[in-house]
C-alpha cells in the first residue's frame, strides 16, 4: 500500500509544472482549433467563390 502522506512533499513540488505544463497543452490546443477553424473558413470561401465564378460563367456545377 502506498503512504500518500508521504508522497505530498513530492506531489507539492512537481504539481506547479503539471499545471504550467496543462496550461501550455491548453493554449496549444486552442491555437489549433483557431488554425483548423480558419483552414475550414478559406476552403469554404474558395468553394463559395469556385462556385459563383463557374455560374457565372454558365458552367454546370457538380
Amino acid at each position: 500500500m502506498v503512504d500518500t502522506e508521504a508522497l505530498q512533499p513530492q506531489v507539492a513540488m512537481v504539481r506547479p509544472y503539471y499545471q504550467a505544463l496543462e496550461r501550455q497543452r491548453a493554449r496549444q490546443q486552442q491555437e489549433r482549433d483557431r488554425v483548423d477553424r480558419a483552414d475550414r473558413d478559406r476552403l469554404g470561401l474558395a468553394v463559395l467563390l469556385d462556385v459563383t465564378h463557374s455560374a457565372q460563367r454558365g458552367e454546370a456545377t457538380a
